[in-house]
Order: structure tokens, then C-alpha cells, then sequence
């Protein structure tokens, strides 16, 4: 794995899509931050409910705290890992809030993203996080879905931990992610 490899540990920011406290978007950026191959650091960012509402005319000199804080784990991260749900045919509000947030930097510029969903449903949100995620510059290296979750959508991280086919599955997608920021370096 060519990001074990490097002397400097590869750090991946996670941004979950959803403020529910058991979102399944969340407990899997959590289970994928257990299984990580060595040398990366998976990072859950969980200030996306803290974010206040977007206006252009905020967006300047001094930023609120929360986004400055944002704005440096992004600019600081070699890749981001979004796990989002679909709300209402789209991107959920908060989610979409704080991708505006990144609109006004370059942080985003480049940047490797992987866009991963627990579940086959959500195309929609899908392709508008690609539409928003190309605005910003990004660089979409891959998308996972995974085909199974084990243990019903209650799951808890220790649940998918104990399956062996689904954190093969994970961990693969993983270190082809890994692959690709590396590859980007």
C-alpha cells in the first residue's frame, strides 16, 4: 500500500452528510476509520451542525471560528472521504451548507474525494455532491457503495467489524483512495 509506505502519514478527512446521531454515514466513516490502513489517519469531522448559515457577504475577513477551522482541516487533509444520505431528492441542508462554506477558498482546489454511501439508494444527492464537489475544484476519485450492511441499518461500528466480507470490501476501497491521493503527490 503505497500510502504505508511514505515517511509522513497520510491524513483523510471524514465528512458525514448527516447530523443524526445514528446515521449510518456516520457510524461507517467511524468503522472505516478503525480499519485504515497504516499510515493513514482518518479524521471524523463532525462540526457540520456548528456551521452558521451560509451568506456571501460573511465570507470575509474574520471568518467565524468554525469555518476557519474547517477550512484549515480541508486545506491540511491530502484527501476528504464524504459519506452523505439523500434528503429530499438532494444533498441534505446542513451538508450543502458547509460545502458552500468552502466555495470562497482554494483549499478544495485539486483535493482527492471519495464520495462513499451505505446504501444503494441516493443517486441523486450523489450526483449533486459531484456537481458542487467539481464547483469547488475538487478532484472525485472514487465512489463506493456498499452493497451490504451488516447487521441491518441499526448497525454499530462493531457490528461491520466483525464482517469480514464487508470490511474486505472497505479496506480495498480504502486503499484505492489511498492509491490515488498518493498518486496525486
Amino acid at each position: 500500500m503505497t500510502c504505508a509506505s511514505e515517511p509522513r502519514r497520510a491524513l483523510v478527512l471524514g465528512l458525514c452528510g448527516s447530523l443524526r446521531a445514528g446515521s449510518t454515514n456516520r457510524t461507517l466513516l467511524m468503522a472505516a476509520s478503525r480499519i485504515a490502513p497504516n499510515g493513514v489517519d482518518l479524521l471524523d469531522y463532525r462540526g457540520v451542525g456548528d456551521l452558521p448559515h451560509y451568506n456571501p457577504d460573511d465570507d470575509v475577513d474574520p471568518l467565524p471560528a468554525s469555518v476557519v477551522q474547517l477550512r484549515a482541516l480541508v486545506g491540511k487533509a491530502d484527501g476528504l472521504l464524504v459519506s452523505c444520505p439523500e434528503y429530499a431528492a438532494g444533498i441534505p441542508g446542513a451538508f450543502k451548507n458547509a460545502l458552500d462554506w468552502l466555495v470562497g477558498g482554494d483549499e478544495m482546489h485539486a483535493k482527492p474525494v471519495a464520495i462513499w454511501r451505505p446504501s444503494s439508494r441516493g443517486e441523486v444527492a450523489t450526483a449533486a455532491l459531484r456537481l458542487v464537489l467539481r464547483m469547488v475544484a475538487a478532484r472525485i476519485v472514487d465512489e463506493h457503495v456498499c452493497s451490504s450492511w451488516p447487521g441491518g441499518r441499526s448497525a454499530r461500528v462493531e457490528d461491520l467489524l466483525r464482517d469480514t466480507a464487508w470490511t474486505g470490501e472497505v479496506r480495498g476501497a480504502l486503499d484505492r483512495f489511498c492509491d490515488a491521493i498518493q498518486n496525486e503527490t
